[in-house]
């Protein structure tokens, strides 16, 4: 069941439509195992490698400097380029390894253009502001300087450009300081390839354009808040039904609705299905008002159907997919799936909103839910009772997919339940504590044994003796009620109505 907790829900419609074809992923149970050993074996080595861009086979160094140039649409120096993307740390490493093979290539690195790079930056930078800023004080003139030629800046503007898979450099991924360095020396490079005129725009379009600030018109927000604050007075957004717009077609939205789910309707019953109780009295009011008389008829004769069906259809399928569930459990599992929170989420999905007839909108859960017993009686009276169980079990039973039947029945005493079950049996259940770590600590941990006749039944943990024996004896009635962990998959394929059995009810007293 853990492995099914995390399982994706099997879509609604995949369910109705292909109904031989689903079944629950066969993921084995070492596979969790197995992930968590890795996860731990990779942390231990220093966590997940991420391998650098050129070190895969289908790299081309030449390639990507020249599209890197392409793409700035600036003409650089090839050697020039290569260099600008060299950091000392990656030529070291060169050197090194050509000192133990006994072979030497001379190879620059980006040093000499980043000095360049920098101070042209810083000069350029200065004399803009300078021109486009020319009342305000040097001092001013020198903090904006400052920020936009700060290591986070430029590391900014050199990640956007799609340098740090092309740096060569020792380590990867590349900091903040070495993304920075090869922007000023790609700077360099420019300067020494195109002119101080190319590299000036360069430096204006990527450096100086980091001031531009977004341009909303100081009326705008004040503007909003006054918009908001009336909004607010006249009782919030008003959300208008889909039934107030002119393309608005009741007849065909019912139709369609029929269609989506493949089911044959009465059309005069799928209506009144629709139709909420609310909505009839304000129609009467109206026709009161204008003395004039239309027979509508609400969903709540409908609705009742629904809900007996419902409860009656899920109570035999639960004892037929899980014989061995007591009365108790398959009742607490009835009551999730039929609570008003389920159901309406169920209709809010099959897409009942914008079609139910009601006073008010939007509709609250409990006209959602009530309005899907109703489609099941029309369904109930239309097609009878072979379809309404088949569409039941695909939208109101599939919702305990991927959960945990032993989550929805809460046992208040497990050893008692436990014990009178073994005792009825003719047996005896022998509690042992088979294990113990870290005694009078705050992370002390027990193992409780439960046996019977000398043969272990369930064991389980706990910080105190008593918690452990209590999720023993937990263990222990998943395994005599079919539910332990590993049980298989609950069957959402059984056809017809199943025949009633009968149970002997468990009872904790």
């Amino acid at each position: 069941m853990s492995l099914l907790r995390k399982s994706v829900p099997l879509l609604r419609n995949a369910v109705k439509y292909f109904p031989g074809k689903i079944q629950a992923p066969k993921i084995h149970r070492w596979v969790a195992p197995t992930l968590a050993e890795f996860k731990r074996r990779e942390n231990k080595a220093g966590g997940k490698k991420i391998n650098p861009r050129n070190t895969f086979l289908e790299w081309n160094l030449e390639a990507e400097l020249f599209a890197f140039g392409k793409r700035l649409n600036e003409e650089f120096d090839s050697d020039l380029l290569l260099q600008a993307f060299t950091d000392r740390s990656y030529v070291i490493k060169e050197e090194m390894k050509q000192k133990e093979l006994e072979f030497t290539i001379q190879m620059k690195d980006n040093r000499e253009l980043a000095e360049e790079g920098d101070k042209f930056i810083k000069q350029y930078i200065n004399l803009y502001l300078e021109a486009v800023l020319p009342r305000f004080p040097l001092e001013g003139i020198a903090s904006i300087k400052e920020h936009l030629v700060s290591e986070d800046t430029l590391a900014n503007i050199s990640l956007h450009l799609g340098t740090k898979d092309i740096i060569l450099a020792s380590e990867y991924p590349v900091d903040n300081f070495t993304l920075a360095n090869t922007f000023k020396a790609i700077v360099g490079a420019l300067l020494r390839s195109s002119g101080e005129e190319r590299a000036a725009h360069f430096v204006r379009d990527f450096v100086i354009t980091q001031l531009q600030a977004p341009k909303i018109h100081r009326w705008v927000a004040p503007t909003l808040a006054e918009f908001k604050r009336r909004e607010n007075k006249a009782g919030g957004k008003k959300i208008n039904p889909r039934n107030t717009f002119l393309e608005w077609n009741l007849e065909a939205e019912l139709f369609a609705f029929g269609k989506r789910l493949n089911e044959e309707f009465d059309s005069d019953l799928l209506l009144q299905a629709f139709t909420d109780r609310s909505y009839v009295i304000k129609e009467e009011m109206k026709q009161k008002e204008l003395e004039f008389t239309i027979q509508m008829k609400d969903n709540r004769e409908l609705a009742e159907e629904g809900d007996k069906f419902i409860k009656q259809y899920i109570n035999l399928y639960l004892e037929a997919v899980l014989p061995r569930f007591p009365l108790e459990g398959i009742t607490s599992i009835k009551e999730h799936l039929v609570s008003e929170d389920t159901l309406a989420n169920i209709s809010l999905h099959l897409g009942t909103k914008d079609i139910i007839l009601a006073s008010e909108y939007p509709v609250d859960n409990f006209t959602l839910a009530n309005t899907f017993k109703a489609i099941v009686g029309a369904l109930l009276r239309s097609s009878g009772e072979e379809r309404a169980a088949h569409f039941v079990r695909d939208f109101v039973i599939t919702q305990l997919q991927g959960k945990d039947v032993n989550d929805l029945w809460k046992i208040e005493d497990p050893w008692s339940m436990l014990c009178e079950i073994i005792e009825k049996e003719g047996g005896k259940i022998e509690p042992r504590l088979i294990g113990e770590v870290g005694k009078n600590t705050l992370l002390a941990c027990y193992r409780v044994g439960l046996y019977i006749d000398k043969k272990m039944l369930s064991s389980g943990f706990g910080e105190t003796v008593s918690t452990a024996k209590e999720m023993a004896a937990i263990e222990a009635l998943k395994k005599i009620f079919g539910t332990e962990d590993s049980m298989a998959p609950i069957n959402y394929k059984l056809q017809g109505i199943p025949k009633s059995s009968q149970k002997k009810q468990i009872s904790a007293n």
